[in-house]
C-alpha cells in the first residue's frame, strides 16, 4: 500500500508558497509599498513559472508596470520580456497585447522609439484580432505619442483621430488608460 498524502503535500508546497507570495505582493501594492511589491511580484513570477505559468506571467507583468513607475527601466524590460515569453507559450493573446504595450512604454521612455512603435503595432494587431476596440484605440493613441515625440505631428494627429473614430464606432472611449496591476 502506497501513501500519497505526504508526497502530494511535498509536491504542492512550492505552488502554495508561490501563490502566497503572489498574494503578499498584491497586499504590498494595495498598501502603497511599491518597491517592496515590485520585488515580491518578481519573486512570485520566478517561483510560479514552473507550476503556474499564467500566474507567473501576470506577476512579472505587474513587476514590469511597477518597475516602470519607479524608473527601474532595465528591470522593467527584463520583467516584461519574461512575461511576454510566457504569454506567447500560453497563446494568451490578450496578455501578449497588454505586456507588449507595457514593454513599448519602457522602450519609449528609454528613447527607443523604433522598438516602442513596433511593440505598440504588435499590441494593436493582437487587440484587433481579439476584437478589443478600446485597447486598440489606446494603442493608436500611444502610436500617436511616439509620432509626436519624433516630430511627425501630422501622423500623430491622424493616429489620434483614428483612435477617436475607432472608439466611437465601437462604443468605447479612447483615453490614456493607466497600466494596470492585478
Amino acid at each position: 500500500r502506497v501513501r500519497l498524502g505526504p508526497l502530494l503535500a511535498i509536491l504542492l508546497l512550492p505552488g502554495i508558497a508561490a501563490s502566497q507570495d503572489l498574494e503578499a505582493a498584491r497586499e504590498l501594492y494595495a498598501s502603497g509599498q511599491i518597491e517592496e511589491a515590485t520585488r515580491a511580484f518578481r519573486v512570485a513570477g520566478g517561483e510560479l513559472a514552473a507550476t503556474d505559468p499564467e500566474g507567473a506571467a501576470a506577476a512579472l507583468n505587474n513587476a514590469c508596470v511597477l518597475a516602470t513607475r519607479l524608473g527601474q527601466l532595465e528591470l522593467a524590460r527584463e520583467d516584461c520580456l519574461r512575461a511576454l515569453e510566457l504569454r506567447r507559450e500560453l497563446s494568451d493573446l490578450r496578455g501578449q497585447a497588454r505586456t507588449s504595450n507595457n514593454l513599448a512604454l519602457v522602450e519609449q521612455t528609454l528613447g527607443n522609439y523604433d522598438g516602442a512603435e513596433e511593440l505598440y503595432r504588435a499590441a494593436r494587431r493582437l487587440n484587433r484580432e481579439i476584437e478589443d476596440a478600446e485597447a486598440e484605440a489606446i494603442n493608436l493613441l500611444n502610436l500617436g505619442v511616439v509620432a509626436n515625440l519624433r516630430g511627425r505631428y501630422g501622423d500623430a494627429l491622424a493616429l489620434y483621430r483614428e483612435a477617436e473614430s475607432l472608439a466611437a464606432s465601437r462604443g468605447a472611449e479612447p483615453g490614456a488608460a493607466p497600466q494596470g496591476v492585478g
